[in-house]
């Protein structure tokens, strides 16, 4: 999967799930290599799936 299909994906998922109260904060980080997103999650295997479902996670070895 190419970059921008990726990052269309991502910025998708982070969009629904702020919507659904899932997402504390996302950010760029400051030399635009990558950023930071805190979920909102009851359990740790929740916020680890938040994270794993995320396209940039799940397609990060297509990136490479």
């Amino acid at each position: 999967m190419k970059n921008k299909e990726v990052c269309s994906l991502h910025i998708e998922y982070l969009d629904e799930r702020d919507q659904k109260g899932k997402v504390f904060e996302s950010r760029l980080i400051a030399d635009s290599l990558g950023g930071l997103v805190i979920y909102i999650a009851v359990k740790f295997e929740e916020a680890h799936s938040l994270a794993e479902n995320d396209s940039h996670v799940a397609h990060s070895e297509d990136m490479n």
